[in-house]
């Protein structure tokens, strides 16, 4: 994020950490449907909110 169009290779990399996070992220999720303590319709936003809430916890981290 702090490269922003300098980030060349980096782009690809964090792109794909931001896959495999939402990947693991995605795990409990599921289990939460499947165990009927969620509704299937919510877990897309979910996931996104518990990427975008990781990512800017990492990002408070580094400031401080």
């Amino acid at each position: 994020i702090e490269l922003g169009p300098r980030a060349g290779d980096t782009k690809e990399v964090l792109a794909d950490f931001r896959r495999r996070l939402a990947e693991a992220i995605r795990l409990p999720v599921d289990r939460a449907v499947a165990l009927g303590e969620m509704s299937p319709d919510r877990v897309p936003t979910a996931v996104a909110l518990l990427v975008t809430f990781t990512l800017g916890v990492g990002v408070l981290m580094r400031s401080g």
